[in-house]
Parts: C-alpha cells; structure tokens; sequence
C-alpha cells in the first residue's frame, strides 16, 4: 500500500509537469480595484503629541484635529525589534513570538529550555521563575487576549502543559542537505489534549502559586483581567466542546473561587477566537467586567460585578454587538462596534451605551465598515470606513459622533478613467428559500451583460469566519487575488453561507451537527439564483476555489453539486474531521456522535469527482498535508484525473514567492477548465 501510494503520487506530479502554463513573465500584472487608488492603504493613527499621522504617496502628513489643518510631518521614528522566544503553537510546533512586556515596560517574560523566566529592560541576566519545566512537561505564558501580567509587575499568570499523551505527528524539513525530522504534536477530535494548570509567578522570587481548579483534563485556560490593584485574577476555565464557560477569581495566595458560569445548548465562545487569541467576550472594569453572550439570540453586553451578580443587561434588540471599543471610566460609558441596520447586517458602526443603562446611541453613519481608533485621552476617535465599492473615508469625531475634521478621502481620478467595473453587493436567498445571504461579485474590465461569461466562486464555509469582503481595499497577497481574479475574464463571487458568524446565533448554529450538507445546499442555491437573474452567467463554465476549510467545501461542492460546479481548486484543506479538534465545538466528540463525524470526512466522495481539481498542500501544514495525500490516493483507487501541488517549507499560509506562484498555476488551471475569452 505505501509503494502503490508513492508511485501514484509521483505518477500526478508528473502529469502537472506536463500542461503548458503561461509564463509569469507573459502575463500582464493582476490589480485590484484598490490598486487603481493610491490612498487605498493609508491608515491614519494618532500620534503622541494628538495630531493624527498618516503617509500618502511616501510621503508623511500631521493633521491637527483642533485647526483641521494637515502639514507635512517626518516619519515616526521606528520600532525597536523586539526580542523572540519558541512558543508551541496548536498543530504548528515551535514558532517565534514577542516576549511579554510588564505593564510599564520594565521587565519582559518568556519562556526557555520549557520554564519562565524574566529579564529586566535595563539588562543584566535573566532570572528563572520555573524549574521543572523539561520535553512533554513545559511552561507557558501565551500568547493570550488578555493581559498575563499583574498591574503592578508582581505576578505573571502561566500554565504548566503536560503533553505526554498528545500524539505526535511527523514533519520532514528541507533546509540543506540532510533532511530533519520534527514530531510536532496534533491535538486530535476525542483524543487527550494538552493539559494545562494554571499557576500564579511571583515575578520578584519564591514558589508557583498553584490555582486549585479541580480536574484539568479537557479543559482550556486563558486570563481575562486583573482588578486594579492586583489582587485578583479572572481567568476563563472553558470546556472541550466549549459550551461551559466558568469565570473564575484567583487572589494573591492561589485561592481560587467561582464568580459566574456560562452554559449553552451549543458553543457559547468561537474556538478560533480562545486558540489564537483574538478575542475572549471579557472587557475588566473598575467595579466589575462586561460579559458578552448569545444566551438571548443575539451578541449581546451584559454588565456584571466582580462577584458575578448581573447588575443590568446593557443592550438589546435583534442585532449583535461585534467588540467593545472602549470603556470610559469617568463618564461611565461603554463604546461598542456593531450593526443595528437589518438590511446591512455586516456592517459596523460605533455605538455608545452608558454602564447604568439607557438609550443606545449610534456614532457614525455612512455605509461599510467603521475602523474606530480612539485618542489617548478617549475625547476624539478616527472613523475609517469603506464598502467593497464606495473608496474610503477617514474623519475626525467626538464622543457624540459629530465630524470634527476630514483627514482625507481616497482620490479615485485613476479608478475612474479606467472605466473598470466596480464591485457589486448582492443580496440572495439560501436553500430554505428565506435567509437572505450576502456576497459580492467582481466583474471583468470591459464587461459586456450582453456576453457570457465564466465564473469563478471563492468559498470558505468554516464557521470561524464571515469570507465576503466589506473594505474597499483588500489586504495584499491571498486577500486580493479573488478580485483581481476577475481581469483575467472571469466574474468571481464570495458569500457565507449559513453556519457563519457576524449574525443571530441561530445563523451561525446551522453548522451544529451538519457541517456540510447546509453549505453545500445555501451555495449551490444562491448561485443558481444568482445565474437565473443574470443571463451572462455561464453555468457550464462554473468554477470553486477555497483555503482551509474552504478547501474542504471546493473539493466537496465539485463532488455533489457536479450541475453547478465544474472544476475547483482546493488549497491546504481539511477532509477528515477526526483529524484535529477544531471540528468539536460542532460535532460534540466522535465517540459520542460518530455518523456525523463520519459525514463531515469526505474522502469518500473521491469517485464523484468527475471535474479538474487541483489539489494544494504544504510540508509544514502537518496535518492537512496528510489529508492531501490520503485524499490523492483515495482519487487514485477511484481512477480519477487531478492536479497534485505541494509547497515544501511552507505553513497553513503560503507566503512570498511561492504565493505568486500558486497564484499563476490557478490562473493556468482555471484558464484549461473555463476557458476565459
């Protein structure tokens, strides 16, 4: 079985050498809409002195917010780089990450040889606050959305990981020339889990202060906020299938007690958002933390006092609150992002509530996304905003949301004289014929309704993300290649499907369960709506794309929705869904519902594939890699054609050089499947 495997694995790569791309150097450049704007990618932010900073064009600008006038400025002085340390990352193995600063800079933490310790900013040698750190049984202090850190620089929150049982998976490097094997450790769905107890450092010397939380198995840990004067810690304790959430308090001594439990019929925190860390749901305040939840349909803030008694529940209504902005201590008022607006639901404004409740009151206008960064003293903030076709704005405001001055808008002069297509929102229904979906469509220069037309459709479909663009300027690299896709002669759709965030809870909880068969349905069905409106839609030249997850869904959209979806390319995927444990906050756990888990793996969908794939994987991506190639010979027995890529010394994204070069073989291998004119 090995040898047949290789040789047939071999067998494709040759074949891939065999097509006839267009070089690189014939292709004209690919450009984004935002490309055609040169303020596109200017990000004004404040600047010590209050003015506000921006660059356009190379060149440096200080607007004062108090004259509303902008003079030229010198670069900020850059940076200094800061120092390094190997952290275990889930499913990654070591990777670099910034030491942990103390609050007022004096001091920085990390980890080495598997135990904490801390240098002094002013130098001298570093000082070890662990010992018996060493192989499977290690310390670690992060990274965390929160602060780790006490106030007062005297303790450092840590977690002391036993790994011993966590299966270790093989990972061949390439840096010269002797090969290097890593074992890097895969957190499998239902198997042992790193376990973690969390401990209290006294930064200044003497022993861990073990917290007593009970039984830490299957159990996650992160810290959520010091009180004031340090003498306690709220740290999260979260369980495997993360609906239960337990806030708890840890003081000066290690006494741990239970401030307020949080429980659901599904996950009541997204996994993504705990594992790497963005965002917990915790903002501390002087007197108490706001909690964020869906227990009542929809995202909502809930003020609650440090003994976890709810004071008032702070806003309402079918909408969900997105992040707290800020929090401002001596008006007492919370600022939040998110949409009140139920026929732009993704959109996000500003909104201010005071913490002893009251109206919600609404701070910015105009359609997209609102980018809020807040001045030192929270009297002013800048408001950035955009949609996918209106360019960017970037304003002054106060706290009531009246425009203090205009940085800038972006000049379209270029954009215009182009006379390109701008990119169009839509609006379509989904499999039940009554959710509206939302996504957008990029069109190609010179487009004529009256042609035909290719189609190509990025995917996603993973519940840790909403895909569909709402900025005017994508980010560079992958983030801009669907639209500027589209120059090549294609139109090029994104959507979410049901089963996303940024929505009701009932939205996203379509993914509880069934993790394909609704994103196979809503996508297939909104694209057929979306071709029966518009006749230059060629649905017999209809293509998929997709990363990750999104990998998963093109792979698995060309297999059972072959009437729609022609070719696909699917790029570093996930097809077995006992593989990692990010399926479980959906699935539960395999032992306990094994049928859904068996449908959520689709190798066996290999026989009916019956388009061009191109399948893309990467050495270092460890194991989507072996889904790639457990996937090549499940098309192998099944006598199917395809494309096999693989990236060596690459991760989960593919970066620099290698990246444009992906880019060009998808171009050359949708080119031969659709047949762009």
């Amino acid at each position: 079985m090995e040898h047949k495997a290789t040789i047939s694995v071999l067998a494709v790569v040759m074949a891939l050498a065999t097509t006839s791309p267009v070089s690189a150097a014939d292709k004209t450049p690919l450009q984004t809409t935002g490309a055609l704007v040169p303020d596109c990618a200017v990000q004004p932010r404040w600047s010590p002195g209050g003015g506000i900073v921006y660059a356009r064009s190379g060149e440096w600008h200080l607007f004062d917010p108090e004259k509303g006038t902008t003079a030229p400025a010198a670069a900020p002085a850059p940076t200094a780089p800061s120092r390094t340390f190997k952290r275990e990352f889930w499913f990654a193995g070591p990777l670099d990450v910034d030491e942990l600063a103390a609050p007022d800079g004096s001091a920085f933490a990390s980890v080495h040889d598997f135990n904490v310790r801390v240098r002094a900013a002013s130098g001298g040698p570093a000082r070890t606050l662990t010992t018996d750190g060493i192989g499977d049984v290690s310390w670690d202090i992060g990274p965390f959305a929160a602060e780790g850190w006490s106030p007062d620089g005297s303790l450092l929150f840590a977690l002391r990981y036993d790994r011993s049982n966590v299966f270790k998976a093989p990972q061949v490097r390439y840096p010269g020339q002797n090969e290097e094997l890593v074992m890097v450790r895969q957190q499998k769905a239902g198997q042992p889990l790193d376990r973690a107890q969390p401990f209290l450092l006294p930064v200044a010397g003497g022993e861990p202060l073990r917290l007593d939380v009970g039984d830490t198995n299957d159990r996650y840990f992160v810290p959520l906020g010091w009180t004031t004067d340090s003498t306690e810690l709220l740290f999260a304790a979260i369980n495997r299938t993360f609906n239960r959430i337990e806030v708890l308090a840890a003081g000066r001594t290690g006494h741990v007690r239970t401030v307020m439990t949080e429980t659901g019929q599904s996950f009541v925190r997204m996994q993504h958002e705990v594992l790497f860390p963005m965002s917990y749901g915790f903002t501390m305040l002087p007197d108490g933390f706001l909690w964020e939840s869906e227990r009542d349909g929809w995202n909502q803030l809930y003020h609650y006092d440090l003994n976890g008694r709810l004071v008032r529940k702070l806003t309402s209504s079918a909408f969900p609150v997105d992040e707290v902005a800020r929090f401002d201590a001596r008006s007492r008022t919370v600022y939040f992002t998110g949409s009140r607006d139920p026929e732009r639901p993704y959109d996000r404004h500003l909104y201010s509530v005071s913490l002893d409740g009251g109206t919600v009151r609404q701070l910015t206008d105009g359609k997209g996304r609102h980018d809020i960064r807040f001045s030192a003293d929270g009297a002013l903030f800048i408001d950035s905003y955009s949609t996918v076709n209106t360019p960017p704005r970037h304003l002054v405001r106060d706290t009531d949301g009246r425009i203090v001055g205009t940085i800038l808008e972006a000049d379209t002069t270029q954009l215009s004289a182009t006379g390109r297509p701008l990119p169009e929102e839509l609006r379509l229904k989904a499999a039940d014929g009554k959710t509206d979906l939302y996504g957008v469509l990029y069109k190609p220069d010179g487009f004529d309704p009256g042609k035909r037309y290719p189609l190509v459709e990025y995917v996603y479909g993973g519940p840790q993300l909403r895909l569909t663009p709402d900025r005017f300027c994508p980010a560079p690299g992958w983030s801009s290649f669907p639209q500027a896709l589209a120059q090549r002669g294609y139109l090029v759709l994104i959507l979410d499907a049901r089963g996303t965030p940024g929505r009701s809870k009932r939205f996203h909880d379509a993914v509880m369960g069934n993790w394909g068969g609704h994103v196979v349905a809503d996508h297939r069905a909104a694209l057929l709506q979306l071709a029966g409106e518009r006749p230059y839609i060629d649905l017999a030249r209809t293509g998929v794309m997709g990363r990750s997850w999104g990998g998963h869904f093109a792979l698995r959209l060309l297999a059972e929705a072959p009437d729609v979806y022609k070719a696909a390319v699917s790029i570093v995927p996930s097809f077995d869904a006992r593989a990692g444990i990010l399926y479980e906050p959906y699935l539960g756990l395999p032992a306990t519902n094994p049928a859904v888990y068996d449908e959520a793996t689709i190798f066996r969908l290999a026989p009916k594939v019956n388009g061009p794939l191109l399948l893309v994987g990467t050495t270092l991506d460890t194991s989507t890699l072996v889904d790639v190639m457990k996937m090549t010979d499940a098309l192998i027995d099944a006598d199917k054609k395809f494309d096999l890529l693989i990236f060596p010394e690459q991760e989960h994204q593919i970066l620099g050089h290698d990246l444009d070069y992906l880019q060009n073989r998808i171009e050359d291998f949708f080119a031969s499947a659709l047949r762009p004119e």
